[in-house]
């Protein structure tokens, strides 16, 4: 499908990209205030530690040329991404650093999109929509760890203490 030359400019144009995905996660780690509203994960492990995984995956098979590996994990993280965007757009809360995550694995997608085999893309798709739709636990809210809000004097009949929902 690809000559020599394309396939290693492709091979080096998504080494980059993912290298970028990186590159935002660990961003979005360090940044404190990074989506403080929007958190979440699978299986109790939060969607950086995920996301940050799933790059050196793709790295790791861009170096190694695993064609079908890479387009069967890019699928199924277009279908994942499907899934948080479209969470992002029900709660009306975005994450910049999560748009820009998507938008790398969407370019990332569609240098290695091959239509001849447009049934596995399908059904990793679906997998990785499903998977998120299923195990999927995450707020929309900000989130604080449980902290007390001490006694407000306007508010009678309060016994001056509430915990925030986390």
């Amino acid at each position: 499908m690809y000559n020599q030359r394309e396939y290693h400019l492709r091979i080096i144009l998504c080494t980059g990209c993912s290298q970028r995905g990186v590159g935002v996660v660990v961003f979005y780690t360090i940044c404190g205030d990074a989506c403080t509203y929007l958190q979440g994960g699978i299986f109790g492990i939060d969607l950086q530690y995920l996301g940050m995984a799933y790059v050196i995956v793709l790295i790791v098979s861009n170096i190694l040329k695993r064609d079908l590996i890479i387009l069967m994990l890019l699928s199924a993280g277009i279908g994942a991404e499907f899934f948080l965007v479209g969470y992002q757009i029900v709660h009306n809360t975005y994450c910049p650093y999560c748009l820009v995550f998507a938008a790398i694995i969407v370019v990332q997608f569609l240098f290695n999109m091959n239509v001849s085999k447009k049934l596995l893309i399908l059904v990793f798709m679906a997998l990785g929509f499903l998977s998120f739709f299923i195990f999927f636990k995450g707020s929309a809210f900000p989130v604080y760890g449980g902290m007390k809000i001490q006694s407000v004097s306007s508010f009678s009949g309060w016994n001056g203490s509430s915990r925030l929902i986390s």
